[in-house]
């Protein structure tokens, strides 16, 4: 059996030629061979990649064999681009897993130097027409930098190689209307040493792939923060016994924290309005292996630690300040080491993790994000509060978890479609939540929370003891959606029990939306106040195109639908229930 060996699928468009390695399984006593040839997919054959094919044989015996891949470099700033490798024909053997693999090539034309320039002398720094740059290096901030697009589409990408921003101590670094996409951090990998008194060196941290913070200030307002990443260092090697090469240890991996974001000591502080945060990932370094006389062994794999946003911190005086209001954050996840090699931290945190702060999130949306804690937010300790927020879609673990010593408050939330669990608290800490819908069909969708009160679940698996609180209550959502507001919003339907449920004394000001609590007797349980114009909205599937196109009509209104997406929507309809034709 021939197929591809797994590893590291990408490259710089400066390698020149590159070897693509096949391995061959199994019986490998007679000579085989098979077929290959390139796919062109969002690179360009000519200019990107030389197009080639060709026929790999492996003689008797042999096990490793290679063909060559030339990537062509070019000047032109480009995003990460992508080709096929196809195997094919086998002769004398099969094939062995996907017969296809996606070689990704990264840019590597700088085109940085003005902005880094301007970046050094500080002040302010307004685009006048659309730009895409190429940061071939860390921006370091000392002193006050505002950057703003100035209402263009302005782009800041890492090619997948290194990290776009540092905010020293000193730093101020204000970001309006920008994206920060593909930025990467990398910890180090731990030194071979000899006879040290402590063992293997554990590997370096990776700290934020768009931005690190170490005491200084981030603000980002209407920022987009794409495919950045963050992975921690491979664990050293120490040779136990000086002049014995075959008895050594291994060293743990490092912490890979922030895929997009990672913000370190205090003062330090981010504040963040109308951003989003999407496939932004942070993932531990792999543990390295040891060797003794009883045989091999690895060291633990570092942890991720916040997809989207990292923030760890040992100051209990004047900790870390984060606010976010507003923002998106979906499908951003946390993993540890790769290969499997020996134990693991729990990945944790998939869109914020968060230790030693102080931590307040307004108004967001977090969806669909994965980390084996945390699926959503992870608090270690320090305190983290969740106020008008709408947390949907998280599988794997609960959505929100406090650990050791945090303090949560949920306060007016919408946790809904979380099959993993929507919040837990672990012993030692404390989750509270007030005015908050449960909702979904998992078990349990709670554990360990504290119950303040008016607190609405549709099953019995809260176990809620405030007598204000209700079980095994459908709340009647709708599917999240743009309600208005600079966030999706999951509306609640006519005749849903969370409609001016809420506690009076704790309810804030306006709903996730930004629309005024409360409309009604008293405001809305959840993140959603129910309150005109209504509208009912959806989307249609199949034939669109038939003579006069599609409509849906609730009489005397009727709204046609888009011919290419199917969705429809009726706006300011009086409260109640409607026919739809």
């Amino acid at each position: 059996r021939v197929g591809f060996i797994l590893g590291d699928n990408t490259v710089s468009e400066t390698n020149g030629a590159v070897e693509i390695l096949l391995f061959r399984w199994g019986a490998s006593a007679a000579a085989s061979s098979v077929d290959y040839t390139t796919v062109p997919g969002t690179a360009t054959p000519g200019a990107d990649y030389v197009a080639t094919d060709g026929v790999v044989t492996f003689a008797p015996g042999q096990v490793y064999a290679t063909f060559v891949l030339v990537i062509l470099p070019d000047n032109e700033v480009e995003p990460i681009e992508s080709l096929q490798l196809v195997l094919s024909n086998p002769v004398g053997a099969s094939l062995e897993g996907p017969s296809t693999r996606t070689l990704y090539i990264r840019d590597h034309t700088c085109n940085d130097g003005e902005l880094r320039a301007r970046v050094a002398a500080g002040g302010a720094i307004i685009f006048s027409n659309d730009a895409l740059i190429r940061i071939c290096s860390p921006l370091v901030v000392t002193q006050t930098v505002t950057i703003d697009a100035g209402g263009h589409h302005v782009t800041f990408t890492g090619g997948g190689e290194n990290r776009l921003f540092e905010v020293a101590p000193s730093g101020q670094l204000h970001l309006i209307g920008l994206t920060l996409k593909n930025g990467l951090a990398v910890g180090a990998d731990g030194p071979v040493t000899s006879g040290n008194p402590a063992g293997a060196v554990r590997g370096g941290d990776g700290l934020g792939g768009a931005v690190l913070v170490q005491d200084g200030l981030l603000t980002a307002t209407a920022c987009r923060f794409v495919g950045n990443g963050a992975v921690g260092g491979l664990g050293g090697k120490d040779y136990m016994f000086p002049g014995v090469s075959n008895r050594w240890s291994g060293g743990e991996g490092g912490l890979g924290s922030g895929g997009a974001i990672s913000l370190g000591g205090a003062p330090g502080a981010l504040r963040l309005t109308n951003c989003h945060f999407e496939a932004n990932w942070a993932r531990g370094g792999s543990g390295n292996r040891g060797q003794s006389a009883l045989g091999d062994f690895w060291a633990k794999a570092g942890a991720g630690w916040g997809g989207a946003i990292g923030v760890s911190s040992t100051m209990v005086v004047n900790p870390p300040a984060v606010l976010l209001h507003g923002c998106t954050l979906v499908s951003n996840w946390t993993e540890p080491g790769i290969h499997g090699w020996g134990t693991w931290s729990p990945p944790a945190g998939g869109a914020l993790a968060t230790r030693s702060a102080t931590v307040s999130l307004e108004g967001c949306f977090l969806g669909w994000n994965r980390a084996s804690q945390g699926s959503a937010v992870l608090l270690a300790s320090g305190s983290v509060s969740l106020t008008n927020c709408t947390v949907v879609g998280h599988t794997n673990e609960y959505a929100i978890r406090s650990w050791q010593t945090a303090t949560g408050f949920v306060a007016n939330c919408t946790l809904a479609g979380n099959r993993g669990g929507a919040a837990m608290g672990d012993s030692g800490s404390q989750l509270r939540l007030v005015n908050t819908i449960v909702s979904g069909d998992s078990l349990p969708l709670c554990s360990g929370i504290v119950d303040d009160g008016y607190n609405l679940c549709s099953t019995n698996s809260c176990a809620f003891t405030n007598p204000t609180s209700r079980l095994n209550l459908d709340p009647r959502l709708a599917p999240p959606d743009d309600f208005g507001g600079p966030t999706p919003t999951m509306a609640l339907l006519a005749g849903s029990p969370a409609i001016d449920a809420g506690w009076p004394v704790w309810c804030p000001a306006t709903d996730q939306r930004g629309v005024a609590r409360p409309y009604g007797a008293a405001c809305d349980i959840g993140a959603f106040e129910s309150a005109p114009p209504y509208s009912i909205r959806g989307f249609l599937t199949g034939y669109l195109a038939s003579p006069g196109g599609c409509a849906v009509t609730i009489l005397p209104w009727s709204s046609p639908a888009d011919p290419v997406t199917g969705r429809y929507l009726l706006w300011d309809l009086p409260a109640g229930n409607h026919l739809v034709t």
